[in-house]
């Protein structure tokens, strides 16, 4: 007898209740009789139950036949006993075949509850599902197994392991195998038609492969925080470089007490994953993840004006990051270049006028370098000083405000 059934016959809910279901019938248990004294009390209490539920029953049936809509009692008699199915002794169907009538479960749950067996009725409630945590799909990130469980449609099972014992129960497979065989005989068992050991499989996959492009991301955070360290004691911080990409983002990276990525409880964007799975071709479970995905693929697409957005530049805006890693505040850059133009003004007197720094000149001179030195200027990023001299001027005037010049 499955604990996941829905609706159980007397005898079934009598042998639950009293974990006894080793046992088929109340018969099988006089066999253990007069053997242990405990026997003898457990079947005293196993008949009274099922004495009490058969009145229960009873009461059921009569307030339903006499109101068909509703189990509403024409009399002070009242029972929160309901039943699943019911089954006659003869073809009127007057009289109620009480070894085949089944109750409902969540009646035997809220007649024990009130009986004031609270350990009774928790054990008719229907735990494997009430107490599995759904995943929260309005979170801005999830664990690998989470996205998984989401883009799959199972997020309502909170967990891989939890479908998988689900699978696994007598009553589930029990229920499929009358299922394939195109029977009928499943209506007493609660079935997700949707789980599959196919759709466990996919959900593992999904998994399996996001910790890997976890590890990816977590590699190129890595690169992007040290290459500096490496240059500056001489390290071609290329030659580090991560040998693959990812769209994943990482939103939170989980550490374990030796400080090594937990990939497991690391947390991914909900739109990077769904990106991700997009650009694989998985349409469909990306629109699992975010209903609105494609619209944000054009909009990233199009968008040629904000290259953080723009897949098909995010490639160039991430290796011109890495080639232009600069650590020097804006506002020091500018004072830097304020005082290279005041000591070019000091070391030529064509770079000055008076005591200031000629900026036409520091310009023409700068245009001269590029030149002489035989610089190529890129089609894609030509050199731009055209509004040099006036920035020169601006930076000066800035770096007077804050400094005395002589």
């Amino acid at each position: 007898m499955s604990k996941y059934k829905q609706g159980f016959t007397i005898e079934e809910a009598t042998l639950f209740a009293l974990d006894l279901s080793e046992f088929d019938s109340l018969n099988s248990i006089e066999l253990m009789l007069d053997e242990d004294e405990g026997w003898n009390e457990l079947y005293r209490e196993a008949n009274d139950l099922f004495n009490a539920l058969k009145s229960e029953t009873i009461i059921a049936y009569l307030n339903l036949k006499n109101n068909q809509d509703s189990y509403e009692p024409n009399t002070a008699v009242k029972t929160d006993i309901r039943l699943y199915q019911e089954w006659y002794t003869d073809e009127c169907q007057d009289s109620l075949d009480f070894r085949l009538t089944m109750l409902t479960r969540e009646s035997l749950s809220v007649w024990f509850r009130n009986m004031g067996h609270i350990e009774k009725a928790d054990l008719f409630s229907p735990a494997f599902k009430t107490n599995i945590q759904k995943v929260n799909k309005f979170k801005k990130a999830f664990t690998a197994e989470h996205c998984a469980l989401i883009a799959t449609g199972l997020d309502s099972y909170g967990t891989i392991k939890n479908m998988e014992s689900i699978l696994d129960s007598d009553a589930d497979m029990r229920a499929q195998q009358a299922i394939d065989a195109n029977q009928d005989n499943y209506y007493d068992i609660e079935v997700d038609t949707e789980l599959s050991y196919d759709k466990v499989e996919e959900a593992k996959s999904i998994k399996e492969v996001l910790v890997d492009e976890i590890e990816i991301a977590s590699n190129w955070i890595n690169y992007n925080s040290q290459s500096s360290d490496y240059a500056e004691i001489g390290i071609n911080s290329n030659r580090l470089l991560p040998q693959a990409e990812t769209d994943i983002v990482i939103y939170k990276q989980v550490v374990t007490r030796d400080s090594c990525i937990d990939y497991d409880l690391t947390l991914i964007t909900k739109e990077s994953f769904a990106i991700w799975l997009w650009k694989h071709g998985h349409e469909k479970l990306a629109t699992n993840v975010l209903s609105n995905i494609d619209q944000i693929i054009t909009q990233l697409n199009t968008d040629n004006s904000n290259n953080s957005k723009s897949l098909d530049n995010y490639k160039t805006q991430k290796n011109s990051q890495q080639e232009c890693d600069i650590r020097t505040p804006d506002s020091s850059l500018i004072d830097s270049l304020a005082i290279m133009a005041l000591l070019l003004s000091r070391k030529s007197g064509q770079l000055n006028t008076g005591n200031k720094p000629n900026y036409s000149q520091i310009k023409e001179a700068v245009q001269s370098a590029f030149i002489d030195l035989n610089l190529i200027d890129k089609e894609d990023k030509p050199l731009q000083i055209s509004n040099l001299n006036r920035d020169l001027k601006k930076a000066v005037e800035q770096l007077s405000t804050r400094f005395t010049i002589k």
